[in-house]
């Protein structure tokens, strides 16, 4: 015959039963998650894109912070410099003009004193060679950690980028020499760049005499920008301003692009803000604040929000920007895709809730923005007509 338990046995025994039972529920429920997370994880993690054929007669790619340093470097160096351009390199290979902002020196000795900052950035030559292997042209130098090391540090970036296909901008031993239009041709259509930079707070302005970067203020923009359209194409400007981690627009960067705008610059491309910010479409420039992070250490989500914008030109002189968003893992870019619908959607609604809805269209995954540079074909045909 069983015992007879009393209340307070009764009670015990029931609790031993339910303790057995929740760690079995524990352990069902943790290897449900399990297999629901990892291949989400999987599904979400950016990887390379496929890009289609682009039979366009100039192509341009330009992204926002490059920054090889700090525990970017870590990664670099148990893989590769390049392999940071494994997701993109396609794109960049089918683009005839490829910038982005480097955002710190290149460091040739051990022993270089870096000047007094909160953070100091710092790459090694290999950088420089992953950007020439991804096909960047030109990389805007006028940034507020140029200078992280001092003039040694602007001069052996400067000297390594001379050793490289890759030409620079926005810095120099001099004012003359930072203030340098960078023109080159492609297919026939010259496309002008320059670099300025508004954060001098730890930047040395380059003058007649010193090394440093060229600061952006109107007396120097305005007319280098002047020049630029009388003799090129296009004018890109890249502009390194703003106030780090805010989308929203300064009132002084506003008034800064209408001006280089009604200077010539065909399109304004900002870094510096580490995050996002809108486009603006003034009169027949388009204005991108800020394309927040491209290659980075930074690990909150908004500063892993990144975009590409491409610039089209086909040969009727109709043109578009497309705004393609991406996404930044383990200090690795990847364009995002239609799957990755949240984050796309994201990225579009902060870039484009400044734009008119007549002057964008959302075209799979990205942002198409429209322009006439009909004049680029029209001033050819007037000059094979003479």
């Amino acid at each position: 015959m069983a015992k007879k338990l009393n209340f307070k046995e009764k009670m015990l025994k029931q609790s031993k039963w339910h303790k057995k039972r929740t760690s079995l529920h524990t352990l069902i429920a943790m290897l449900v998650v399990l297999a629901l997370v990892y291949p989400l994880n999987h599904y979400m993690k950016p990887s390379a894109t496929a890009v289609e054929e682009d039979d366009s007669r100039f192509t341009a790619s330009v992204v926002g912070d490059i920054m090889f340093g700090r525990f970017t470097e870590h990664v670099a160096e148990k893989d590769s410099y390049d392999a940071h351009f494994d997701n993109v390199r396609e794109l960049f290979n089918n683009s005839d003009y490829v910038a982005g902002n480097f955002e710190h020196p290149v460091v040739l000795n051990e022993d270089a004193v870096p000047i007094e900052k909160a953070y100091n950035f710092k790459t090694q030559p290999e950088a420089v060679e992953a950007l020439e292997n991804a096909n960047f042209t030109v990389a805007n130098l006028a940034n507020n950690n140029i200078l992280d090391y001092g003039i040694t540090g602007l001069t052996d970036t400067v000297n390594t980028f001379n050793d490289s296909e890759t030409d620079v901008i926005g810095a120099g031993q001099n004012l003359t020499e930072a203030g340098e239009i960078h023109y080159k041709e492609y297919n026939g259509v010259t496309v002008a760049s320059l670099g300025f930079n508004d954060i001098l707070e730890y930047s040395t302005r380059a003058t007649d005499t010193a090394a440093g970067v060229l600061g952006a203020d109107p007396e120097t923009f305005l007319p280098l920008i002047q020049e630029a359209k009388e003799n090129a194409d296009l004018v890109f400007v890249h502009v390194h301003w703003g106030k780090e981690y805010e989308n929203d627009i300064q009132p002084k960067q506003r008034d800064y692009a209408h001006a280089m705008a009604d200077a010539g610059a065909d399109a304004i491309f900002g870094s510096h803000a580490h995050v996002i910010a809108p486009i603006e479409k003034y009169e027949d420039t388009v204005i991108f604040y800020s394309l927040g992070n491209f290659i980075f250490d930074q690990g909150w989500s908004r500063t892993k929000e990144s975009a590409v914008v491409q610039y089209h030109l086909e040969e009727d002189g109709s043109a578009r920007f497309e705004v393609l968003p991406s996404y930044i893992e383990e200090t690795k870019p990847s364009l995002l895709t239609e799957n990755e619908r949240y984050r796309t959607t994201t990225i579009l609604r902060k870039m484009t809730k400044e734009l008119d809805e007549a002057d964008w269209s959302k075209q799979g995954s990205r942002a198409v923005i429209p322009v006439d540079h009909s004049h680029i074909t029209a001033e050819e045909e007037s000059s094979l007509a003479e």
